[in-house]
C-alpha cells in the first residue's frame, strides 16, 4: 500500500486488522483510524505477532483519532512526516491505544508517540508478546520528545527504550499524567535552551514511577525536570536517575 494521494489505509467508522503489510510513501497517514473505529495493527485476532512496516508517509505513521481505539504491536514505524515536518510515528488524539510491544519507532519528524486529549498503554503484558519497544531518533526543534502526553492525556509506560530523541525523552504537559516502570531513557538531545531532559513534567502535570526500577542517564539536560510548582512527582527512586549533563532530579520536582 503505497503512493496513495491520501492515506495508505483508512478505517472510517469500522473495524479492521492491518497485518503483515508494507505501508509507505502515502501523502497523508500510513494508517488512519477515524470516527469511532477500532483496529488491530501488527497483532492478529488471536494475539499473534503480524507486524507491518510503516515508513516514509507524509504525516503520521499511525493516526488514531475521534473516539477510535487501536492495538499496535510488532511494527517497524520509521521516517514518517516527510510532508508535514511534525508527523509522529504514532499519533493519538481524542482516542485511545494499546501499544502492545515489539514496536521500533524511529526517525520520525515529530514525536515517536504523541498523545493529545487521549490515553495510551505503552507495554501490555497480557498478550504474551514482548513488551519492549524502542523509541529512538524522533523529533525536531519544534516537535520535541520521544514520547509526548499533552492536554489532559494519560499514559502508562513499561519496558520502553527511549533514546537519542530531540528535546526530551518523555514529556508530560498541560495537566497530563504518566505512570512509568522498567524503562531506559538515555542520550536524548539538546535542542535550544535547557532541552535534552530525559523526562520533563510541565504545566500542572504529574509523574508516578513504579518498580521494576528503570534507568535515566546520559541525557543532555536534567534526568527529570519539573518546570512549575503545579507539576509533581512521587517515588523518584523508581526511575533509576543517574548522571545527566545538568543533573539528576531538578530542585523543582516535589511530591503531590
Amino acid at each position: 500500500m503505497q503512493n496513495n494521494p491520501r492515506d495508505g489505509v483508512a478505517i472510517e467508522s469500522a473495524s479492521a486488522d492491518v497485518i503483515n503489510s508494507q505501508i509507505t510513501l502515502n501523502t497523508r497517514m500510513g494508517i488512519g483510524v477515524f470516527n469511532g473505529s477500532s483496529a488491530r495493527i501488527g497483532v492478529d485476532n488471536a494475539g499473534n505477532a503480524a507486524g507491518n512496516t510503516i515508513t516514509a508517509n507524509g504525516v503520521n505513521g499511525v493516526h488514531v483519532v475521534f473516539s477510535s481505539s487501536a492495538y499496535v504491536g510488532m511494527n517497524q514505524i520509521s521516517g514518517n512526516g516527510t510532508v508535514d515536518n511534525t508527523g509522529s510515528g504514532i499519533n493519538i488524539s481524542n482516542a485511545s491505544a494499546d501499544i502492545v510491544g515489539g514496536n521500533t519507532i524511529s526517525d520520525n519528524s515529530g514525536s515517536g508517540i504523541n498523545v493529545r486529549m487521549g490515553s495510551a498503554l505503552v507495554g501490555d503484558t497480557r498478550f504474551g508478546l514482548t513488551t519492549v519497544k524502542t523509541i529512538t531518533g524522533n523529533g525536531n526543534p519544534t516537535q520535541l520528545a520521544g514520547i509526548s502526553a499533552f492536554l489532559g492525556s494519560s499514559m502508562s509506560i513499561r519496558d520502553a527504550i527511549v533514546s537519542k530523541n530531540v528535546g526530551f525523552g518523555v514529556l508530560a504537559t498541560t495537566r497530563s499524567t504518566i505512570q512509568i516502570a522498567s524503562s531506559t531513557i538515555t542520550d536524548n538531545k539538546l535542542s535550544g535552551l535547557n532541552f535534552g531532559d530525559g523526562i520533563r513534567i510541565a504545566l500542572g502535570s504529574a509523574l508516578s514511577p513504579s518498580t521494576p526500577v528503570g534507568t535515566v542517564t546520559g541525557n543532555a539536560g536534567w534526568g527529570l525536570q519539573c518546570t512549575d510548582a503545579e507539576s509533581s512527582v512521587v517515588n523518584t527512586g523508581a526511575l533509576g536517575v543517574g548522571a545527566n549533563t545538568l543533573g539528576g532530579v531538578s530542585p523543582g520536582c516535589t511530591a503531590y
